[in-house]
């Protein structure tokens, strides 16, 4: 339409490469057609990209005089970075795409957006930069209304790592110390200083080191430049092959992978055996242009016959020992079902299907920022060997306990991890107990995360009388106070560790004396076990001479007691200072309940007469006296 419609040429923008190659293949193949139709009468139209990786002898066509029109397929770099001529229609796909940071690789991704009001504008602006001209917008004026009316600042969403390397190397250590338009933020400032320290790049006060020197003159990320840089370290290895792989690696990491391949590796291959395909010629620029600026005296060009001579002599191990130099926090170990757990702690998944699931190690390139497991999108296997030669200095032990609830016991072992990745564990011994303080800590912390998975209450330990002394101590909570302490599982957990030392086993706990465990909970509130049997006695005397045992487990206190051992008895006896009256199930001569009352005054005054004539009757050799009040309270069936 533009064609027919306007004369001179055209400027079409797209979000990216890949639109622009898509387009300029769909129009090359219309033009074709349409010059089959009309043979040599057919109109010559150059169909030309316009984008930052594109060679220079090929952005150099756009911008050079031409007797032929051109159709320009541009992406953002044409909005203002350069003037051309000839320039009257611009066709705008109304999209952009912009690099947020993503924290999950540590790289910045592309991802595409509807373009803001604002740029729409300046992309229209260029239709009538040397001549009037025309903008067809392939979005409706409601749309435009609707879009945000600015970007927001790069600033605010980037990986701000290599910002911070130049600062750096500029002699700016801090934020602060920059005159900024758009203050960048604090959490990605920090974030990008940490990544620099674990890469070498900054010493401990936030200064170049040699190597952050070295890395700020590489045209690539930090993490890229580490690993190109780092490629020397790599045992067993040429320089110049170990610096060949290194920038074809970084190349395909920096231009992304394209395929549904995970494997970087197979990727490399791919690119050796397919050096022709446009990927593989984009992969293979970036690889020579990045080998180049690690070394300009370097006599070694081709990186791919540097990866041949890697794939037929070295075997598969280089690639993940290299990438392990740019992504040390992502090198991950194995979980099993596709899962694996990163140095940094996070975790990250392939397909079960996918052959990397079966490495035992891997490196994570390229990750997704979903919560959860990260799915890798690209990796490469690393052999244990390797991580023990590149960061063997940052490998440590450290004891591990932790409750073993198949066997019910603590397990006690020491671990080999680098930042939050288990290498490998052994037994703890004696010898290594004896060389960190906090073992005996961690035992008992384990052990009290068995007792919280089993239950307090099913300690081995308890006793009747030990659960009475528990039920005591929340009656009088409950009717006297916070003053008092409480008795509830949380209580118990945090008193138990001064009294669980050198117990390992479920079994051990069968020892473990429970009221030092109240009396120390009792303490350290204040109170003291007198004056909880004072205020919560375990037993009551009654006129028989008995003393019963009074039941603290329900809502009220209560006390089972034989009707005749109660005679003589005027008043409810009372508990927590006189506060609270005891419930007093009076029973029969075979012990079955005969009156449940807290009252035992109205009870003799009012129901014992009934209770005498239908007891009388089925127990005639038991006491039953007329007056309970007067009457000798006994044990036996009748008093002496």
């Amino acid at each position: 339409k533009a064609l027919k419609e306007t004369d001179g040429d055209i400027l079409c923008f797209l979000p990216g490469e890949g639109e622009i190659r898509r387009v300029q293949d769909t129009v090359g193949t219309s033009l074709r057609d349409v010059r089959g139709r009309l043979g040599t009468g057919a109109p010559t139209i150059d169909v030309l990209p316009l984008y930052g990786a594109l060679p220079k002898e090929e952005q150099d066509r756009v911008f050079a005089p031409s007797n032929l029109r051109k159709v320009i397929l541009a992406t953002s770099i044409a909005e203002t970075s350069v003037t051309i001529e000839g320039i009257s229609t611009v066709i705008d796909s109304g999209l952009m795409r912009v690099p947020p940071f993503r924290p999950a690789s540590g790289m910045s991704g592309l991802v595409t957006l509807p373009l803001t009001q604002d740029r729409a504008e300046q992309r229209r602006g260029r239709a009538g930069r040397v001549r009037a001209g025309v903008c067809y917008r392939l979005w409706s004026e409601g749309e435009q209304q609707s879009r945000p009316k600015k970007m927001m600042p790069e600033i605010l969403d980037a990986d701000l790592c290599s910002l911070v390397l130049t600062s750096a190397a500029w002699g700016a250590l801090g934020r602060e110390d920059l005159p900024w338009m758009t203050p960048p933020p604090a959490s990605n400032w920090d974030q990008a200083v940490g990544l620099l320290k674990m890469l070498g790049a900054l010493d401990g006060d936030g200064r170049l080191t040699k190597k952050g020197v070295e890395m700020a003159k590489l045209p690539m990320h930090p993490r890229l430049a580490n690993m190109i840089i780092g490629s020397s370290r790599v045992e067993h290895v040429d320089r110049a092959e170990g610096v060949g792989v290194a920038s074809l690696l970084a190349a395909i990491v920096e231009e992304g992978s394209k395929s549904r391949e995970t494997d970087i590796r197979k990727i490399a291959e791919e690119i050796k055996e397919t050096p022709n395909r446009p990927f593989s010629k984009r992969v293979l620029q970036l690889a020579r242009r990045f080998q180049k600026g690690s070394d300009p005296s370097d006599t070694v060009t081709d990186t791919a016959k540097a990866a041949i001579s890697y794939c037929s002599q070295k075997g598969l191990t280089l690639e993940g020992s290299l990438l392990a130099l740019a992504y040390p926090d992502r090198v991950a170990k194995n979980r099993g079902n596709g899962t694996f757990r990163m140095v940094s702690g996070r975790g990250a998944f392939v397909d079960e299907t996918d052959p990397l699931s079966k490495s035992p190690y891997l490196v994570c390139c390229e990750l997704d920022d979903r919560s959860g497991d990260a799915k890798v999108f690209l990796g490469c296997p690393i052999g244990e060997d390797e991580i023990e030669d590149l960061f063997g200095d940052r490998i440590i032990e450290e004891p591990y306990c932790a409750w073993d609830r198949q066997n019910d016991r603590v397990k006690s072992v020491v671990r080999r991890k680098l930042g939050e990745m288990t290498l490998g564990e052994k037994p703890l011994s004696a010898a290594d107990a004896s060389h960190s303080v906090d073992v005996d800590t961690r035992v008992s912390e384990a052990l009290l995360d068995g007792i919280r998975q089993k239950g307090v209450e099913n300690l081995p330990c308890w006793t009747k009388e030990s659960r009475q002394m528990r039920a005591r101590l929340r009656f009088v909570r409950k009717t006297l106070g916070e003053s008092w302490p409480d008795a509830t599982d949380d209580a118990m957990l945090a008193a138990l560790p001064g009294f669980i030392g050198g117990m390992t086993k479920w079994k051990d706990l069968e020892r473990l004396d429970l009221f030092s465990v109240f009396d120390f909970i009792l303490a350290e509130a204040g109170h003291d076990r007198r004056e909880l049997d004072r205020l919560a006695p375990t037993r009551m005397e009654v006129p028989s001479g008995s003393h019963m045992l009074i039941h603290y487990e329900g809502d009220e206190p209560t006390c089972e007691v034989r009707l005749q051992e109660c005679f003589g008895l005027m008043e409810t006896p009372k508990v927590a200072g006189g506060k609270v009256p005891v419930v007093m199930t009076l029973l029969s001569p075979a012990q079955r309940p005969i009156q449940i009352t807290k009252d035992l005054a109205g009870f003799w005054r009012e129901g014992y007469q009934l209770v005498r004539k239908d007891m009388r009757g089925r127990y005639p050799k038991h006491y039953w006296p007329e007056d309970p009040f007067t009457a000798v309270a006994t044990r036996r069936v009748r008093p002496k």
